[in-house]
């Protein structure tokens, strides 16, 4: 691998031979600290539907907005308005405002009592289906991902799925 050009792996790639993707995604990390990853395989229409979910929401008035902020919560769900949060160690908060989701987890889980439920705002009917059914795509993506760094570094495909 040239240490001068970042290569874009593909996730069809991984797919075909997942050892020779662990590999090329093991070696990007080693050279450049990170990995591009192209052929996602995620539906257009999931992103779109999750964008124009969010995009509605961030148009609403802020007061509407700010109802769905959840005061001490770290901002781990639901709605963080703008100037609020800063990042580590920072003195000047971030120009940003976001809504953040995570995993549902069932009751029982181990990890329920440290993951607060998800937030989802009234006004916009199709916004819990859309964003999170973009997670849930991100999510796997992800565990895809989690299994090829657990190849490259012997590990069994399925460490990160451990509990």
């Amino acid at each position: 691998m040239s240490l001068n050009a970042l290569p874009a792996l593909s996730m069809r790639d991984r797919r075909a031979d997942p050892q020779a993707f662990a590999r090329a995604m093991g070696e990007s990390y080693a050279h450049f600290g990170f990995a591009v990853v192209r052929d996602h395989g995620l539906a257009p229409e999931t992103i779109s539907r999750a964008l124009a979910a969010t995009k509605a929401f961030f148009a609403l008035p802020d007061a509407v907005k700010r109802r769905y902020h959840q005061a001490g919560g770290a901002g781990q769900r639901g709605y963080i308005p703008f100037g609020v949060e800063a990042a580590k160690g920072a003195s000047a908060v971030d120009l940003k405002e976001f809504w953040h989701v995570g995993r549902e987890l069932p009751d029982g889980h181990r990890y329920r009592p440290f993951m607060p439920e998800n937030v989802w705002p009234e006004e916009i009917v199709t916004f819990e289906r859309d964003v999170y059914g973009l997670y849930q795509a991100l999510d796997a993506l992800g565990l895809e991902l989690l299994e090829s760094i657990a190849l490259f570094l012997d590990l069994p495909a399925d460490f990160s799925k451990r509990r």
